[in-house]
């Protein structure tokens, strides 16, 4: 993407400079305003927003793009963010795409991308509004989530619509509550891979939550790094709300159900 900067124009005099060659390489042009972004379409480069950096010199960025030298750019496929695209040290490269097909979600597009996150596995956790595709409608009450690229495999988070267990103030219980909005800080992604976010459900009340997203420890409902005993309660609770939790979907059919008691019943045994 890197060409020499030559004269400066209102068309060229937005740039990003960092490391291209790993920590503690020369600082090079990454990216500017008018290059070509490397895309099938031609497209280039028009605007750049929230660059993060790693420890280990890889960068990611939003950018909105522009008709470069193919096929016209539009406000439908503008948008884009671009970062390692398959893990730490991996070739800076697009991630997403205003219009790509969004991950677990069929039919459905990206309409608009937000806040990218990076850690120093090289994930990319992001915020993205969704569209009506080639599926089902998307309306208001589900067209936003919160997703991660993480070793070049793309998956959701959360999603507007999705439910949470949430414990009561006075500690007497819990209840479900639906999302209603997501929001991710720049620093939202630990090197652990713990992704800290704000949810506004919609009740309005809101809360601070983590979710981790790194390997699943199926079992492990409780989510204190082992699988004993202590899992068989919550374990209950998730089988009757239906609340989806990766740890608990043992047999990972993306739903928590009787067919799931058998396996979990296997797991335990096997940790005695």
């Amino acid at each position: 993407m890197s060409v020499g900067l030559g004269q400066v124009t209102s068309i060229t005099q937005e740039a990003i400079f960092g490391s291209t060659s790993g920590a503690g390489s020369p600082l090079e042009l990454i990216a500017r305003r008018g290059d070509s972004a490397g895309l099938t379409d031609g497209a280039a480069f028009n605007f750049f927003s929230q660059v993060s950096l790693n420890d280990s010199g890889d960068v990611a960025f939003g950018s909105l793009l522009r008709t470069g030298t193919g096929a016209p750019v539009s406000g439908s496929n503008d948008a884009t963010i671009f970062g390692p695209t398959s893990g730490v040290g991996s070739p800076l490269g697009l991630i997403v795409r205003e219009g790509d097909p969004v991950p677990g979600v069929a039919g459905m597009e990206f309409d608009f991308l937000f806040t990218p996150a990076l850690n120093a596995s090289g994930d990319v956790v992001f915020r993205g509004g969704l569209r009506t595709g080639t599926g089902a409608p998307v309306g208001l009450d589900n067209n936003r989530g919160l997703f991660i690229n993480s070793a070049g495999e793309q998956e959701c988070i959360l999603r507007s619509g999705d439910q949470i267990t949430v414990t009561l103030p006075d500690g007497s219980g819990t209840e479900e509550r639906t999302v209603g909005f997501v929001e991710l800080s720049p620093t939202g992604l630990s090197d652990q891979g713990v992704v800290a976010f704000r949810v506004t459900f919609t009740d309005l009340t809101q809360g601070i939550f983590t979710t981790n997203s790194g390997p699943v420890l199926l079992g492990d409902v409780n989510l204190d790094g082992i699988v004993n005993f202590l899992d068989i309660s919550p374990f209950i609770i998730r089988l009757t709300s239906g609340a989806l939790l990766a740890e608990a979907d043992i047999n990972q059919d993306g739903i928590i159900n009787f067919l799931d008691i058998a396996p979990f019943i296997q797991i335990l045994a096997n940790q005695s």
